[in-house]
Order: structure tokens, then sequence, then C-alpha cells
């Protein structure tokens, strides 16, 4: 939110520009990308046209793609901190179940030792 804010701050100092708050200029940027998605699935649909690119939609695009690429980026992240949480907890299963096979040998060998001394 921060960000919107500090965008709004840039914008209400230059003279003639829109003179919005952070939220608002929010639900703005996101009106514009989810405008901005259905044209891009519309026109996927009747390709083979020459289509003409404002320098808004330029914009947008390259908006657009950053943002699909931070959020491949942050779930890559997730799935790679999910699987090094799986292997410790994978690894600490391992070692209590070597622990105690261990200790069962142990037990067993006392038990045979043992029963070799009451023979």
């Amino acid at each position: 939110m921060k960000a919107f804010d500090s965008v709004a701050e840039k914008c209400r100092a230059v003279e003639g520009f829109v003179k919005k708050d952070g939220p608002a200029i929010r639900t703005r940027f996101y009106r514009l990308v989810r405008v901005h998605r259905a044209d891009e699935r519309s026109s996927l649909r009747s390709s083979g046209t020459t289509e003409e690119y404002e320098e808004r939609d330029v914009l947008l695009e390259d908006i657009v793609c950053s943002m699909d690429n931070w959020k491949e980026k942050t779930e890559q992240e997730r799935t790679m901190e999910r699987a090094k949480i799986q292997g410790i907890e994978t690894s600490g299963e391992l070692m209590r179940r070597l622990a105690m096979d261990e200790l069962r040998g142990d037990e067993e060998d006392a038990d045979d030792s043992c029963a070799a001394g009451d023979g």
C-alpha cells in the first residue's frame, strides 16, 4: 500500500495531474491491468490481425509481464521453502527411526546376554 501512497504523492505534485489518494490509484491500476488482460485474451482469439499498440498498451504489457514474473518467482521460492521444510521433517523422522532401531538392537543384545547368563 505504501507504494501506491508514494505514487499518489508524486501524482499530486504534478500540475494538472489527478489528485487521488493511494487506494484510488491502486483501484485504477488494477482495473487497467484487468482490462488489459481481457483485451489480450480477446486479441489472441482474433489472431492474424495486425494491431496498433498505444504507448499505454506497451507500458501495461511491460507491467503485466513484470507482475507475472514476480508472481512466478515468489511461487518458486515458496515451493523451494516447502521442499526444504519437508526435507528437514523427513530427515528428522529418519533420525528418530534410526535411533529407535538402535535402541531396540541394544535391548535385544542385553536380553540375549541375560538369557545366556541365566542358562
